[in-house]
Parts: C-alpha cells; sequence; structure tokens
C-alpha cells in the first residue's frame, strides 16, 4: 500500500487533485474539506493515500493529513458506507 505522495499540485477541482511526482501525475480523488488545507497548484506537497483495488476499477484517495486518513477509515467500518461515501460525509 501507498502511504502518500509528494509532488507539485497541478490541479485542485471538486474532490479531486492531481500531482505531479517526478513525471507521472497522479489523479487523487479528496474530501473537499481537505481542499483548502493543501497549498495553492504549483506548490509542493505531501499528500497520504488509500489506494482501492476492486475487480472493476483502482481509485486513490488522498488527505491532507494522517488524521483525516483515520477518520476516512474509521468511516468505511461503519455498515454500507463506502470509500466514496466516506469521501462525501467528510
Amino acid at each position: 500500500m501507498f502511504n502518500s505522495l509528494t509532488g507539485t499540485i497541478t490541479g485542485k477541482f471538486p474532490k479531486q487533485i492531481f500531482i505531479d511526482t517526478g513525471g507521472v501525475e497522479w489523479d487523487i480523488c479528496i474530501p473537499d474539506s481537505n481542499l483548502d488545507m493543501l497549498p495553492p497548484v504549483g506548490s509542493v506537497c505531501r499528500v497520504f493515500t488509500f489506494l482501492q483495488h476492486t475487480e472493476t476499477a483502482m481509485q486513490m484517495y488522498g488527505f491532507a493529513s494522517a488524521d483525516e486518513r483515520t477518520l476516512f477509515f474509521d468511516l468505511m467500518k461503519v455498515e454500507g458506507i463506502g470509500a466514496k461515501a466516506a469521501v462525501k460525509i467528510m
């Protein structure tokens, strides 16, 4: 599992950021509440991550801090709440 990614933010959008890590640009789903915690486009930052791999897709989720990621994991422990719902709740 990936713990975090460090790179240059190349795009910030609702529920999504792009981070370039030395030539590889990552498309990361992020809670809107975390967007303001990250620096502006063009800045270097560290994003704590969770990679969800299913039979049909892979999705990277990112968080501004380890505590935010822990909250995400706690929400996913609730029956009926998956990764997408946890991001919406946050």
